[in-house]
């Protein structure tokens, strides 16, 4: 299988984590940081779970349009 290049767009990725969810909270954001270059881990509040954009729809909005406007002022 072909390496998936994560820099290939120009763009990081950028993880927003509920660090409860039993499938891939804190544990799962660890190994992503670990194997990402340059990882963009963003850790919500120790009560957030699988659900993020439902669990805390504000903060996930807030860090989602930050890691975009970033990108959009690049070209100005």
């Amino acid at each position: 299988m072909d390496q998936i290049n994560p820099n290939a767009t120009g763009v990081s990725m950028r993880l927003i984590d509920g660090p409860v969810d039993p499938n891939s909270g804190a544990q799962m954001a660890c190994r992503y940081a670990e194997v990402i270059p340059d990882a963009d881990v963003v850790m919500l509040a120790d009560d957030i779970g699988h659900w993020p954009q439902l669990e805390a729809l504000e903060e996930v909005l807030r860090h989602f349009l930050a890691h975009i406007d970033r990108y959009s002022r690049r070209d100005e």
